[in-house]
């Protein structure tokens, strides 16, 4: 059981970072396009949020089976983080884009004018005094996501088939103990995951204040 806890975290905590960096990648790339973009972009995004991971899982699936050359993703680990990662991708999105950008408004409004002008932005030095001053909401947004993430189970089940000590984790591990009859033993990781939650709303908990 300890083992497919580890495995669980494992496969979230992956997801999480991934789909953290690329969606404060893009954040920060559409800080430097229109409005407009922005604006489309974070409907977009807010729109993807509410997509069932069954619905990511299915097309997900999909995609692999239809493709050769990623068909090995199928009841893979692999797999199973590509699934999280798309799943978390507009989340993450939606959680930093407004903190990057009022940062980075908020940062390029006070350097000197010979470091800010036209065409003369110095964009890794502003991402970096970015990152460092919404660090407090950089951690407690990867906590949010990896708590989203921890629980799921649609997307994980079917892309994983949470197959007994390759693909299984916590969340599959009930399915299939409800399905088989062992309420103990689902019970049991059950009591776990919820540990694992609660872990993760206390650590939320602890660094939400430290950014205010």
């Amino acid at each position: 059981m300890i083992e497919l806890a580890l495995f669980t975290v494992a496969i979230s905590a992956i997801s999480t970072l991934l789909a953290v960096m690329v969606a404060m990648v893009i954040a920060f790339l559409f800080d430097t396009s229109s409005s407009r973009i922005r604006r489309i972009s974070f409907i977009f995004a807010q729109s993807l949020n509410a997509v069932p991971p069954t619905v990511v899982g299915i097309f997900v699936y999909y995609f692999c089976t239809q493709s050769s050359f990623f068909s090995g993703l199928i009841f893979s680990p692999s797999g199973m983080i590509l699934g999280q990662f798309i799943l978390a991708l507009p989340i993450s999105y939606v959680l930093f884009s407004n903190p990057i950008l009022n940062s980075m408004h908020s940062i390029k409004s006070v350097l000197p004018k010979n470091i800010i002008g036209n065409q003369r932005v110095n964009f890794i030095r502003v991402v970096g005094v970015t990152l460092i001053d919404i660090r407090h909401i950089i951690v407690s947004n990867v906590f949010v996501i990896f708590g989203r993430l921890i629980g799921e189970v649609g997307t994980l089940l079917i892309i994983g088939g949470g197959i007994h000590g390759q693909t299984e984790t916590l969340s599959t591990n009930i399915v299939m103990q409800i399905h088989m009859g062992d309420v103990e033993s689902a019970m049991m990781s059950g009591i776990i995951l919820l540990s694992i939650v609660v872990i993760t709303r206390l650590a939320i908990l602890f660094v939400e204040p430290k950014s205010r």
